[in-house]
């Protein structure tokens, strides 16, 4: 999994910090990439035995086991990561509690987890707006996660749709706060069984732009450069 950010040229040293957000578009399946992300997080920040690194993965769908079998092809258990207390699940695709009562809990979880090193995603933020959640709330939440929890690193995920004004409303205010965007598609022409789709990386300041192939492999996924060949 490491090659797969190494081939984004994405670094640790680059996203500490940071909110980066990863954006499925075209009805692409972006798990691979929120695993990797994670992947690299444990790998960098695992050496500080006495305050060691915690993930914390904040759930808006109940998608924990389609994460974990997405981890599974990539040799990363998430089930083992939570039995070895390594990471936090956070469930809160209730539609009982509100929106400020969800970030409350959120705040709380992650404040009484001792480590110096925290990645906080959170998954499916879209879904949200289908809990019936204000979007004047729903904003807040965001704006919320950048002030409060800047002093981490953070995973926003989104999903993409054109046909949704709110949530197209929404995705573009994840992309405006974060520093890094990550977009996930399919090609747009169509099947290839040579590329499974593509992954755009952008920065905030527009000084770093990339396009590259991705193709789903036996193995797990392999990036490369547009004109480039995968090594299956």
């Amino acid at each position: 999994m490491a090659e797969i950010t190494k081939a984004l040229n994405l670094s640790w040293e680059c996203l500490q910090q940071t909110c980066i957000t990863v954006e499925e578009r075209e009805h692409m399946d972006a798990s691979f990439m929120i695993i990797s992300l994670l992947n690299m997080f444990l790998k960098e920040t695992g050496d500080n035995k006495e305050s060691p690194s915690h993930v914390i993965l904040v759930l808006f769908q109940n998608n924990f086991q389609h994460l974990n079998n997405i981890g599974m092809k990539l040799f990363m258990s998430l089930k083992s990561l939570v039995q070895s207390q390594k990471l936090t699940l956070l469930e809160m695709f209730s539609e009982e509690s509100s929106v400020q009562d969800k970030f409350k809990s959120i705040h709380n979880s992650i404040s009484s987890i001792q480590a110096k090193d925290k990645l906080i995603i959170f998954t499916n933020l879209n879904h949200l707006t289908y809990m019936g959640a204000p979007e004047n709330d729903i904003f807040d939440f965001v704006h919320y996660v950048k002030n409060t929890l800047g002093e981490h690193t953070c995973v926003l995920h989104c999903t993409h749709n054109k046909q949704d004004n709110v949530v197209e409303t929404l995705n573009n205010a994840i992309r405006h706060l974060s520093s890094y965007v990550i977009q996930v598609s399919n090609l747009k022409t169509g099947f290839c069984k040579e590329i499974s789709g593509h992954i755009n990386v952008s920065n905030k300041y527009k000084t770093y732009k990339k396009t590259h192939h991705f193709l789903f492999t036996s193995r797990g996924v392999n990036v490369f450069l547009p004109g480039g060949i995968s090594t299956r």
